[in-house]
């Protein structure tokens, strides 16, 4: 007899690769989708069989979604704040002229600034195509959806279950994985922008080659805070890192106890650590 577990499914880049992680075992597993299509519907329908016929004693009950940014665009945007009701018309025309949300894509918003005669928002979308997919699978796999989220997003709530303090900074988060490293720049606890370095820890050799792209890309985002204080997330044993180092602060999350000795992907972290976070920056 099988039993029902909770799930995050992140769904990687193209859908090319969709990792099931099982929150109470740790359990993680890495699905193959290149050959299930081409659409990302029938790639997530086919990573969730997949998981049903090779794990048959467990059966998901709940999960929860993490898109890989590429599906996710970050935005700044502003408008008049006369009075709380101009701004929130003004900022839905906006995004519906915009973005076209409500029609193609699903829009998420935040007040990054906001001052007597204009205010600037935080605008974060993804396709519509890419929700209703992934509503659509869990509806056919008797699933129940807790959410979706963006893999900045999940990062930065597994950052804050770490060290509470950060919910009040504006910092640089830099997660750095096997084989790329994900810089997000975070404000009141949500994402304003990310980037990716086309590099990770296993061919990271000079610590220069962050600080110089983090620094140049924080020039961008200047009008909105200074971003200098770096947190990163990286395995212990990577050399290109020392405690030398003044200008970061540690989080080294897959050693935690709370995250367990498997559990080394930031962007599921704060997935399975925290519950629903739809209702502030998921859709």
């Amino acid at each position: 007899m099988s039993k029902t577990v909770d799930a995050v499914i992140y769904v990687g880049g193209g859908a090319d690769t969709i990792c099931v992680y099982l929150v109470s075992s740790e359990k993680r597993i890495n699905i193959d989708c290149r050959n299930a299509g081409t659409d990302v519907g029938e790639k997530i329908g086919a990573a969730i069989a997949h998981f049903s016929k090779n794990h048959p004693s467990e059966k998901i009950a709940r999960v929860t979604f993490v898109l890989d940014d590429s599906f996710i665009f970050t935005d700044t945007l502003t408008v008049p704040s006369a009075n709380k009701s101009t701004t929130e018309k003004a900022l839905s025309y906006a995004c519906s002229s915009i973005y076209q949300s409500g029609e193609s894509t699903e829009i998420k918003s935040y007040a990054l600034k906001t001052g007597e005669h204009r205010a600037t928002y935080v605008v974060m979308g993804v396709s519509k195509n890419v929700t209703d997919a992934i509503h659509g699978a869990c509806h056919r796999a008797r699933i129940e959806l807790c959410g979706i989220i963006s893999a900045a997003s999940s990062a930065i709530y597994a950052a804050l279950s770490f060290n509470s303090r950060l919910k009040v900074e504006a910092f640089t988060l830099l997660n750095i994985g096997e084989e790329a490293a994900k810089v997000i720049f975070v404000k009141d606890a949500k994402p304003l922008g990310t980037y990716t370095i086309p590099f990770g820890h296993e061919n990271i050799t000079e610590i220069a080659k962050i600080t110089k792209s983090v620094i140049d890309a924080n020039s961008w985002i200047c009008d909105f805070g200074k971003f200098d204080k770096i947190y990163v997330n990286l395995p212990s044993n990577t050399s290109a890192f020392t405690e030398s180092d003044d200008k970061y602060t540690f989080l080294p999350l897959c050693e935690k106890a709370i995250i367990g000795e498997r559990f080394k992907n930031l962007e599921l972290c704060g997935a399975a650590l925290t519950k629903l976070h739809q209702k502030e920056c998921g859709f």
